[in-house]
């Protein structure tokens, strides 16, 4: 059956849609909103799987490979305005990388970084959990942390940008993976205020986000939570996102990204354009799966790429899902459109609008084909 636009609404029951409202679901597991709004606790199925973000507890580590010893530790001799700590991260990552890797713990305190700073391989970044606060005040991109090799893994600290409220002038980029290394891994990080991205997996680099807290990365036109573009590949799993202008956005050839068990909710203080995204050019695949969607405009806004979208549950939401023209910043990008969406087992309630369906090629949603 062939469509030339299609705006399914709650009547399509009748044609297969599932859309289950007030629907009795079992509520349990561990996981808790970190900001106290939202869902407590998340249904069963659905969502992180485990708390997120760092610990509240103070963590320390034994014998690491090095320690940053910066101005804004916990103890150092008081300084009315503290120095940039980016030295010290670069001393105690050279001072590990010499011993062949291994971790470089983060003491509790405070510290600025106010450049780049490269993380070599075989490196851990270990904060000591919420205690350790690590935040830039670069608008311009130039403060943060970027890969230098394989297997960087950031784990239980605090990662604070310049601003959390929309801003044009907001470029600020928090944990670069790129340049084709692989096994990166980003846990039980607290991410916010970085109006270019939070995290950016990019030039066919691989990572894995989980148990993050990624939220008020607002700027129009950017304000990722996770950007994978450039044939970059990550999974996203168990994980929360807020106030993100997409949770996930991704584009160009080859790139692809799995969304697993997390809670992307609100969009009420930033650009309600979809929690998830795939632009006009991004030609890989996703999967999304085991999220919970929850009081947002639109879940998911699809241009381009491959995937399956199944078992979330997607609740107090305007439009489920919006399939729509290969175009991007008002240019029509040739050979871009959604194609091969597969979409089963989709709980949802209170969705004014389920599907959007403008453009794309073989769209199957609980088994009938709505767009050949």
């Amino acid at each position: 059956m062939m469509l030339q636009s299609v705006t399914l609404q709650a009547s399509l029951l009748a044609v297969g849609l599932l859309l289950i409202v007030g629907m009795a679901l079992a509520e349990t597991g561990a996981f808790r909103t970190r900001s106290g709004r939202g869902t407590h606790p998340i249904p069963q199925g659905y969502g992180p799987r485990g708390p997120v973000g760092p610990s509240d507890t103070e963590v320390t580590v034994e014998s690491p490979a090095a320690t940053v010893d910066g101005a804004g530790r916990r103890g150092a001799p008081y300084q009315a305005f503290p120095p940039d700590d980016s030295g010290a991260f670069v001393k105690a990552l050279e001072e590990a990388s010499g011993k062949g890797g291994g971790v470089v713990y983060i003491p509790p305190g405070t510290y600025r970084i106010d450049e780049i700073v490269s993380v070599p391989a075989n490196i851990t970044l270990h904060g000591a959990g919420r205690a350790t606060h690590l935040y830039t005040t670069r608008l311009d991109g130039h403060g943060g942390f970027v890969t230098a090799g394989n297997n960087v893994r950031f784990t239980l600290f605090r990662l604070q940008g310049p601003s959390t409220v929309r801003m044009v002038q907001n470029m600020a980029k928090g944990i670069h993976v790129t340049d084709g290394f692989v096994g990166c891994q980003i846990d039980h990080l607290e991410l916010s205020g970085f109006g270019y991205f939070a995290v950016g997996v990019t030039q066919n680099a691989e990572a894995t986000v989980e148990y993050v807290y990624d939220h008020h990365n607002t700027q129009n036109g950017y304000g990722y939570g996770v950007m994978v573009v450039t044939g970059g590949r990550v999974l996203v799993t168990d994980s929360e996102f807020e106030q993100n202008r997409h949770a996930i956005a991704s584009n160009s050839a080859g790139t692809s990204y799995k969304c697993l068990y997390c809670y992307i909710h609100g969009d009420d203080e930033t650009y309600q354009v979809g929690g998830l995204d795939t632009h006009a050019g991004m030609s890989g695949e996703v999967e999304i799966a085991h999220n919970l969607l929850e009081n947002l405009r639109t879940g998911l806004s699809l241009s381009d790429g491959s995937g399956k979208i199944h078992h979330n549950l997607v609740r107090d939401v305007h439009r489920f899902c919006n399939i729509r023209e290969g175009t991007h910043n008002g240019k029509v990008i040739p050979g871009a459109e959604a194609h091969d969406m597969v979409f089963e087992h989709n709980h949802l309630e209170n969705v004014a609008i389920p599907f959007d369906i403008r453009a794309g090629r073989r769209i199957v949603i609980d088994g009938e084909t709505v767009r050949e």
